[in-house]
């Protein structure tokens, strides 16, 4: 009995959300938080290093129940803004349980609505409007985001089964060379009029080519005409 508590708790938890409706649902509070410590709380000094403007904006669109794109690729402590937008009539939800455990939630926005919840397990994107995710990838690994249609949003209410796929990689370290190169000497400046003169090359002797002489043609001498 005592491990179907967490469950119920989310459960009612997310049916009380669905219900207050409008923007309250927009952010999808993870409630089994309380019961475990595996959600990676907000780092205030974290987030005051980030610059927003420069961090790397991820736009998603959902469109016919799809995601585009279905495989997001992410890199290990760097700032990035997700951009859902739903361009259906309906409301989405995307839920990723595992990947806001794994990354650092600063906030999330709806216009000039601002909503900063570090738990989360996902976010409602009501139709034809745009919600942006302020995160920062923190553990590396391969994460899966489904979506859901359904009034209640919560991990068991996805009958679609898998929207796509968020890739989270280590930050990439260059190898040395393991050819070592000597180290160059540096070149000693040359003062002006210190270069020795530059003396000619002689040059070569010409072998005369036998095609030089030039033996007398016979029809040369013209023999004088009788006429």
């Amino acid at each position: 009995m005592k491990a179907r508590r967490p469950i119920l708790v989310t459960f009612v938890g997310l049916v009380l959300a669905a219900c207050a409706g409008g923007d309250e649902a927009i952010v999808v509070p993870s409630f089994s938080s309380l019961f475990d410590k595996e959600c990676h709380e907000g780092d205030d000094q974290r987030f005051a290093e980030v610059d927003w403007v420069q961090a790397r904006v991820v736009p998603i669109s959902i469109r016919q129940d799809e995601y585009d794109p279905m495989i997001i690729g992410l890199r290990q402590n760097s700032p990035y803004i997700f951009r859902l937008e739903n361009r259906d009539d309906y409301a989405h939800a995307f839920m990723a349980r595992k990947f806001f455990r794994s990354v650092f939630t600063a906030r999330v926005t709806k216009g000039d609505q601002v909503f900063q919840e570090a738990c989360i397990e996902g976010v409602r994107i009501e139709a034809m409007q745009t919600v942006e995710i302020q995160l920062v990838a923190a553990r590396d690994g391969r994460y899966e985001f489904t979506d859901s249609t359904l009034p209640v949003f919560s991990p068991l209410s996805n009958p679609g089964g898998i929207s796509g796929i968020i890739s989270i990689e280590k930050p990439r370290q260059r190898m040395p060379s393991p050819v070592k190169r000597a180290p160059e000497e540096p070149s000693q400046p040359v003062a002006p009029g210190t270069l020795p003169p530059v003396e000619p090359s002689p040059a070569e002797p010409v072998e005369p080519s036998p095609f030089d002489a030039v033996e007398p043609s016979p029809f040369d001498a013209v023999e004088p005409s009788p006429f």
